[in-house]
């Protein structure tokens, strides 16, 4: 199976500031991004969170990232590989 690369999902308030502290204290490099609230890059990924509450996860990086920091950290709930229990009629 090919690995993830892109990723996108729905963030509170709250889970955006926690992503946001957590890229920081990581030595993201953070940049501007029209209509986002923050950008940054580091660690073969580009994360961005935009003013609509929606977040992007894109690069090499994506898939380890959801994996041992977005879900655990952020979310606090696994949602990668549970798209048939989570979503099933987006798989008809």
């Amino acid at each position: 199976m090919k690995p993830l690369t892109s990723y996108t999902c729905r963030l509170t308030t709250e889970q955006a500031a926690a992503l946001e502290q957590h890229l920081r204290a990581h030595a993201f490099e953070f940049r501007t991004v029209p209509y986002a609230r923050f950008a940054a890059a580091g660690n073969q990924l580009t994360v961005v969170f935009y003013a609509s509450g929606k977040l992007v996860v894109q690069g090499k990086g994506t898939q380890e990232f959801i994996e041992f920091v977005l879900e655990p950290e952020i979310l606090k709930e696994a949602r990668l590989g549970y798209e048939a229990v989570l979503n099933p009629e987006l798989l008809v």
